[in-house]
């Protein structure tokens, strides 16, 4: 354990030595892409393909590698009409994603995402597109972000978002950025163009996918200013685990396999020349370059999505909450039959969110331990309530009741958000008094209509009441 510990201080700072941008990517993750992109076939388009030019005659655009690896949080941007890619957009008035009259969608003909505001953000930073719907998986429905108040009209026109009332997009230089609302002012008014007909050509640019089972580069971002991750300490825990859990079913076989989690799967690869254990950290590397190739290579198989774990986003999704008030740290939550939530951290996606709980015998393990946040950064602590937090993953237990049943119950980055970028999410928030060694999950999101509660082989959800929405707080060594 020693040992073990050295190496992850040691690589913890091959990480704070990496410099790290907030958003940008050498090219998508094109799998994931198309899942989160989809192009709704039963919009009705006000208009397709148009140009939406400033008032001095340039154009908005976007970069679809300036976001993450699924195209999301790409800044939208101003530039010369016709001198990039990117400066297409349909306009949608009806859809999937729109239920609203005299709203629009505003979306990029090349990636498909949507227009969306942050009224918080500044200047560049306040308007970038991100999935239809809301939801980075490409799930979500509809958002007020992404609503924008329209007539009919082509312009000039201000573009007001329905989730800032009073508030419009206004152009300042090459950047987009959110300000009180002011029909005098020359850079709030914008106009719908016929731009060229490139659509064709700038949506096939969108390759497909490689064949299932070839090399994919998936790359991610960390926000500026957030503490320091520790990607690899992330792909050890979960390869730590994998390989357990592939020894476990080898010895046990149909038994292991009845505790929910699959008997046989994908085996993690680790470069057969790993570096020694070393005895001391070595001076900070300089660039990207000087990190391990052995520790660059590793690749780790997650079950949601089909592909690897990416360390780093991991780490940047599920950032450890240093201002926290806890009121258990490192606890087992046992359920009613004596079983104790668990979760395996390769169950999830490439960044261990949706990471089903599994109820399994109870250890002292660190699959099984959860710390109980009162206060912090997801959590205001106003109304007697609690985040459960997997003390291994720093992920939040969340609840959706969009989800197909059985699948409503699951391991999220806490606040809601997949980057890791939410604030409070009421799926996570469960009322806890902050003293009792019992807890009845829940969900704050819920009104009081739904509890989770212990399955077959996992964390589910059903009535409150009863026997089996009880759990326990306690503490196994």
């Amino acid at each position: 354990m020693k040992c073990i510990g050295i190496l992850l201080l040691f690589i913890a700072a091959i990480v704070a030595a990496i410099p790290l941008e907030r958003r940008g990517v050498q090219s998508l993750d094109l799998n994931a892409f198309k899942e989160a992109q989809q192009k709704d076939e039963t919009a009705t388009r006000a208009l397709s393909s148009t140009q939406i030019k400033t008032s001095d005659g340039r154009c908005l655009r976007v970069d679809m590698l300036s976001g993450d690896s699924v195209a999301n949080l790409t800044p939208v941007q101003v530039a010369e009409c016709g001198t990039t890619n990117g400066q297409l957009w349909d306009i949608i008035t009806a859809g999937r994603h729109n239920d609203r009259p005299g709203q629009m969608l505003i979306v990029n003909t090349l990636t498909q995402a949507c227009f969306n505001v942050d009224p918080a953000g500044s200047v560049g930073d306040s308007v970038y597109l991100f999935s239809c719907g809301g939801r980075a998986d490409g799930g979500g429905q509809v958002t007020g972000s992404q609503l924008f108040a329209f007539d009919g009209s082509a312009g000039p026109l201000a573009l007001q978002p329905r989730n800032a009332q009073g508030q419009c997009l206004y152009a300042s230089g090459n950047e987009l950025g959110i300000q009180a609302c002011d029909s005098s002012s020359q850079s709030q008014s914008f106009t719908f163009a016929n731009g060229a007909s490139s659509v064709k050509s700038e949506r096939s640019s969108v390759q497909d996918p490689a064949p299932r089972g070839a090399p994919v580069l998936r790359l991610s971002f960390i926000p500026k200013g957030t503490p320091t991750p520790q990607p690899l300490r992330v792909a050890f825990s979960a390869l730590a685990h994998h390989q357990y859990r592939a020894s476990m079913s080898a010895a046990l076989g149909p038994r292991f396999a009845g505790t929910g989690i699959p008997a046989s799967t994908p085996t993690p690869t680790v470069p057969a020349a790993a570096p020694p254990f070393p005895t001391a950290a070595p001076p900070f590397p300089t660039s990207v370059s000087a990190v391990p190739t052995a520790f660059a290579s590793l690749v780790i198989p997650v079950s949601q999505d089909g592909g690897v774990l990416q360390p780093t986003a991991a780490a940047a999704a599920n950032q450890f909450d240093v201002t926290a008030i806890r009121a258990a740290r490192g606890a087992n939550i046992r359920a009613p039959d004596g079983r104790c939530l668990s979760i395996d951290p390769s169950a999830g996606d490439s960044r261990q969110n949706l990471i089903p709980i599994q109820l399994d015998e109870c250890r002292g393990d660190e699959t099984q331990k959860f710390d109980i946040v009162t206060r912090g950064r997801h959590n205001d602590g106003t109304t007697g309530v609690a985040l459960i937090v997997s003390t291994l993953t720093n992920g939040c237990i969340s609840f959706d009741g969009r989800n197909r049943p059985g699948s409503r119950v699951f391991l999220f980055s806490c606040g809601g958000r997949a980057d890791g970028e939410g604030q409070t999410d009421a799926g996570q928030l469960f009322p806890y008094d902050g003293n009792s060694t019992s807890l009845v999950m829940e969900p704050q999101s819920e009104g009081g209509r739904t509890c989770l509660v212990a399955g077959s082989q996992r964390l589910d959800s059903g009535s409150c009441g009863g026997n089996k929405s009880a759990f326990q707080i306690v503490n196994i060594s």
